[in-house]
């Protein structure tokens, strides 16, 4: 009995969350379970655009802190933009909200790359989703599994025949601990968002690795936001929605209208739209995928690489 008013306050309360995330303003999730490439059972919450699909699809994978609602926001923009996401949860299946308080080895960038192959398994196997057109978008320790997920060092974690995300977008990674200029990202197209004040995961590491990479071929791009610390994108950009028909200046040109969190949510979509071959018809942002040998700006401008 016990058990059954468990089960009925459970349907009871759904519609209301789903009721509560439509008055915020975000879009509602479905929560799912799928397996990792460790065998063990991770949950996430899927984001899908109206309509049918199949729609092109990003795995999102949070930070060392877990959790935080500027997640909720990049899925509810790009699900506005017609990308289905599905926010992973490498943490609560495992018993931990954050790991920065017990160390990042307790859940390290080598398990969390088969969460992520897992979570890509998954929405191969959605109608909805397209499964040709899944990339992968991480913040921090997320940030830094989505680069290694790409990176030839996924063939010492998980097996050939996995298979590979279309594109990746990292925020803020830690480029001087898991990734070396002999481990390139391959044929997969990469973009690193940072912040130049960042002391967590410097950019400094990135900016050095990132002159090997380009020297090997690899489609990568680099953009360094002066000023801006770790974290950076969970301030509240000033644009209501993004704009594809924004133009996006390179390198960045900021202003108190147009911060590096409008500049990151609306590049982020355009590679997106570009890597994954979303059809835009006319007024499509075409922005190139990186400008190399940019020269350091000063003032407002961000650093393009």
């Amino acid at each position: 009995m016990f058990r059954l008013c468990i089960a009925i306050l459970l349907l009871a309360v759904a519609p209301v969350l789903d009721r509560s995330a439509r008055a915020q303003g975000m879009a509602p999730a479905e929560t799912v379970m799928f397996k990792s490439l460790s065998g063990e059972v991770i949950t996430g919450r899927l984001f899908l655009p109206p309509g049918a699909g199949p729609f092109p699809a990003v795995v999102g994978l949070h930070g060392s802190g877990g959790y935080a609602p500027a997640h909720d926001r990049w899925a509810t923009r790009l699900t506005a933009s017609g990308y289905a996401m599905l926010l992973v949860d490498s943490y609560t299946p495992r018993g931990y909200r954050e790991i920065v308080s017990v160390g990042l080895q307790t859940i390290p960038v080598e398990l969390r790359v088969k969460d992520a192959v897992g979570a890509l398994e998954y929405l191969q196997t959605r109608k909805e989703i397209n499964p040709k057109q899944i990339a992968v978008l991480g913040w921090s320790q997320g940030a830094t599994t989505a680069v290694a997920a790409t990176a030839t060092m996924r063939q010492a974690l998980i097996a050939k025949t996995a298979p590979h995300f279309a594109a990746a977008v990292a925020l803020y990674p830690r480029c001087n601990q898991y990734m070396t200029d002999a481990q390139p990202v391959g044929d997969t197209p990469l973009l690193v968002l940072m912040g130049a004040a960042d002391t967590v995961t410097p950019a400094a590491a990135c900016d050095t690795l990132f002159d090997a990479w380009l020297s090997k071929g690899a489609v990568v791009s680099l953009i360094v936001y002066p000023g801006q610390q770790h974290n950076f994108d969970f301030t509240a950009p000033t644009t209501a929605m993004l704009d594809r028909a924004q133009p996006i200046a390179d390198p960045p040109a900021l202003s108190p209208s147009w911060t590096p969190v409008d500049d990151a949510e609306l590049r982020a979509l355009s590679f997106l739209d570009k890597r994954l071959g979303l059809d835009l018809g006319a007024g499509s942002v075409k922005s190139p995928l990186y400008v190399n040998g940019n020269p350091a700006p000063s003032g407002n401008l961000g650093v393009v690489r």
